[in-house]
Order: C-alpha cells, then sequence, then structure tokens
C-alpha cells in the first residue's frame, strides 16, 4: 500500500459529510411502501393480487428484460398504484403496508453448497434471479457473464469520493466481514484469483476494516488513490491503476474490468447466507440544512418524505434535496416518490442565490477535466444549440462528474448545461433524420 495512485485532472473536493462518522443506523419502519414493477407500456406478470398477505423477500412480479420484483416488507398488498422515479420516468406500482416483522418469506433459502464446490454459473443465477445490480442499476449476472473467465482484473472500489460520500464508506467499516465474503463469491463466479481492493488515502479506517476481514489471505491486494475528485468513477479508477485511458464508446467492462462496490458485495452474500434479495436501500442523508446527518437502511419503496422526517424536518425553509454526491444529483420534486436506488446519497442543502457570471477563458475547468476536454466549447455549443458541434467536440466522452462547475470562479452551471446537450442530442433521436441533417447543416 505504499504506492498512491492517482490521474490526470479532477480537484480537490473536501469533505462535508458528518454521516460519514456514524454508523449505519435502522430507523423507524414506513407504514407503507411502493415497489415499482416495469415501465408504464411494458409487460410485466403479477404473482400476488389485492389483499394478498407478502412475506419480506417473497417475488411479487416478473417484467421483460428478465427483472423481478421483490417485497421489501412483510404485511399485505394494499393496491396498485403509478410512481415516478427521480428522472421522472412513470412505473406501475405495488403498494404494501408494512406490518414492521419483516417475516421472510419461504422462497429465501441459504446456499446449501461450499463455495468450493459452487459452479460460477450456479452464482451467475442466483445473481441473476435475485435481481441484484450494480449501483449504476446494471444488472449483475449480466456483468459476470460477460466478465466470466475474460477479466484482466477484478476491482472492489472501496474509495469515498469528497464532498457527501458516505455509504459505501460505512458498509466498507461497518459490514466489512460480509463485503470481502461477497467479494470471496464473485470472484469465484469471474474465475480469477485476486481482488484488487482501491480505497481513498482518506478512507483509511475502511481499508483497515476490510483488511481485517481479509486477514492473512492473499487473495486481495490494497491500493491507496489520492484524495482527489472523482477517483471513484470506473474509467478514471482503471486510469489510476494501469495507466490506461478508455475513450467512449468503450466501458471498463469491455476492456476486461470488473468493478464493484461494497453494497454490490454485501448484496451478493445476502444472496447466498440467507438467499435474501436485495430489499434494502442505504441512504446518505447529509447537507447543511439537515437536522440529523446519518446513513440509513431502510425498505425499498421507503418515501423520500419519510426518509426526511426520520432525520429531522430541513433546518431552513426552502431547503433543496437532491439525490447524489454533493458536486452532482437530481433534485427530488415529489417527496412521496419512493427511494429506490441501492445505494445514494440525499443532500438536504440551502438554496443559494444564483452568482454566476460569464465564461472569462480562464482554462481552469479544461485544466481539472479528468477526460481532456473543453468543458467551456461544450458549454458554449450547448447554450447556442450547436448539439452536433459539440458532439464532434468530444460531447460523449464527458462523464458527467461536475468538476467543471466546481472549478469555475464565475459559477457556472457548465456540467449541466452539458447534460442538457446530450438531452437534446437523444430526444433528436428519435426525430426525423431531416430534422437533424438540418441542425448539422446549420452548424457547419
Amino acid at each position: 500500500m505504499s504506492n498512491l495512485y492517482t490521474f490526470r485532472g479532477g480537484a480537490l473536493v473536501p469533505s462535508y459529510s458528518t454521516a460519514r462518522d456514524i454508523s449505519i443506523s435502522t430507523p423507524d419502519a414506513p407504514d407503507t411502501v411502493e415497489l415499482p414493477i416495469a415501465a408504464e407500456g411494458a409487460d410485466y406478470t403479477l404473482a400476488v393480487k389485492e389483499g394478498d398477505g407478502v412475506f419480506c423477500g417473497q417475488l411479487i412480479a416478473e417484467c421483460e428484460g428478465d427483472v423481478r420484483v421483490y417485497s421489501s416488507v412483510s404485511g399485505k398488498v394494499n393496491g396498485f398504484s403509478v410512481c415516478k422515479d427521480i428522472h421522472g420516468r412513470t412505473f406501475n406500482s405495488i403498494i404494501i403496508s408494512n406490518d414492521k416483522k419483516y417475516t421472510p418469506s419461504e422462497e429465501c433459502v441459504p446456499h446449501s453448497k461450499k463455495l468450493s464446490e459452487t459452479t460460477p454459473d450456479e452464482i451467475i443465477e442466483k445473481v441473476r434471479r435475485l435481481s441484484i445490480t450494480t449501483d449504476g442499476g446494471v444488472a449483475l449476472f449480466s456483468v459476470l457473464q460477460k466478465g466470466a473467465n475474460s477479466t484482466r482484473r477484478f476491482i472492489l472500489n472501496a474509495a469515498s469520493d469528497g464532498a457527501y460520500s458516505t455509504v459505501n464508506y460505512r458498509l466498507s467499516i461497518d459490514k466489512a466481514s460480509d463485503v470481502i465474503s461477497g467479494a470471496k463469491i464473485i470472484m469465484r463466479a469471474l474465475g480469477v484469483v485476486n481482488t484488487d481492493v482501491v480505497f481513498g488515502e482518506d478512507d483509511t479506517d475502511a481499508a483497515n476494516a476490510l483488511s481485517e476481514s481479509v486477514g492473512k489471505s492473499n487473495l486481495f491486494t490494497f491500493h491507496m488513490l489520492k484524495m482527489k475528485y472523482p477517483r471513484t468513477h470506473e474509467k478514471l479508477l482503471v486510469s489510476a491503476l494501469t495507466g490506461r485511458e478508455l475513450s467512449y464508446p468503450l466501458t471498463a467492462l469491455d476492456a476486461g474490468y470488473v468493478i464493484v462496490t461494497p453494497r454490490v458485495c454485501a448484496d451478493v452474500f445476502a444472496a447466498f447466507a440467507k438467499g435474501m434479495p436485495p430489499v434494502n436501500c442505504y441512504v446518505g442523508v447529509d447537507g447543511d440544512a439537515s437536522t440529523y446527518q446519518r446513513t440509513l437502511c431502510v425498505p425499498r419503496g421507503t418515501s423520500y418524505r419519510h426518509i426526511i422526517d426520520v432525520c429531522g424536518s430541513p433546518s431552513s425553509d426552502g431547503a433543496i434535496i437532491s439525490v447524489g454526491g454533493g458536486l452532482v444529483g437530481d433534485v427530488v420534486t415529489d417527496y412521496d416518490a419512493p427511494h429506490l436506488l441501492p445505494a445514494a446519497e440525499l443532500i438536504v442543502s440551502t438554496p443559494k442565490p444564483d452568482e454566476s457570471g460569464e465564461c472569462i477563458n480562464c482554462g481552469r475547468c479544461a485544466a481539472a477535466c479528468p477526460m481532456r476536454l473543453m468543458p467551456m466549447l461544450l458549454m458554449l455549443n450547448s447554450r447556442k444549440k450547436k448539439y452536433q458541434r459539440a458532439k464532434r467536440q468530444g460531447l460523449y466522452e464527458c462523464i458527467e462528474c461536475g468538476v467543471c462547475s466546481f472549478v469555475c470562479p464565475e459559477r457556472l452551471p457548465v456540467s449541466r448545461l452539458i447534460a442538457e446537450a446530450k438531452g437534446a442530442l437523444e430526444e433528436k433521436a428519435d426525430s426525423p433524420l431531416a430534422e437533424e441533417n438540418k441542425e448539422v447543416a446549420s452548424d457547419e
């Protein structure tokens, strides 16, 4: 652990988190949870009907795309509704009243074989059946299938990322044994004999907890990352550890690097130790306008309102509540919407006046950009709606880390404008080709 790894660009982002220093807690349970089944218009099959009793971990629906939905509580099916996620996408949903007993389903049965006797296919099948996902929402079984016997390196990303970065840090400390055990199961599925554990130079408590759980095993190698944002992004992890830079559309997985977080490993361990699907979400509640800062373990489908209430009402009027890591995130507009992300930070912050100016071409955003882009040009072309020109300037290389906005002396929303350009191009992809050709001509 003597080497200190890093990547080009980035910025030093101080940690403002208070929840980081407090163990994960389980708050008072919500009276109901709302679980999305499938996007409106998508096919799905219900395994329950209104009035049915359900148990924690019980299969309640199967959806197209090989997705299964499990009840996160025990209780009764109250009915069916429609809800929206943080991005405004509409889903059909099931509402379940919580009896607060969390009685496990008979379907949840521990894995009966030793790991050494379990085949990779058996592991991948269990992960598929229980619908375990990465923090980014990708089906883990598809990652394991693609990486099986072709993985260059398996990386456990236990680093935090500055600003408000709490959940995986706390899981590395509070559930270190589960995390290491889950990593061993994934190693078996991938056919690898070593795990690279990466942590930040400011994450020594997490690294020590994981190292203690590893013991004298030679299956794990620890690597320290320099305290610089956004070091947890997969492409930048690969760059830091190997010096290899991955350009769009190549992903870390495409290049043979399988990267998971402590939360994923803990879920895999629970699947094998208890037969339990991922029924809980981990959310770090923090920010200068929150009354209590802490990391919570709540049932999937718990409303944002309930999470906010158990942490105390915002201490200032008009507080902004966003889901993200501090530099980037989505503002919560519907407090009654269910929280669905398996691991996330909920930031309650005091609104700040708009003090943005005009771009002074200082170049700080370009110097800090870890993807070697010119964010000021991408922002300019987004404002002028010259989206095709922005695309040619590397728009899709942008990882939307927000470091450009963070270092901007004029407080310009550089990252948001770049994201808007991507959104505009996605909308145009569904429009007639003549419309796109018209814009290309206007760009020249």
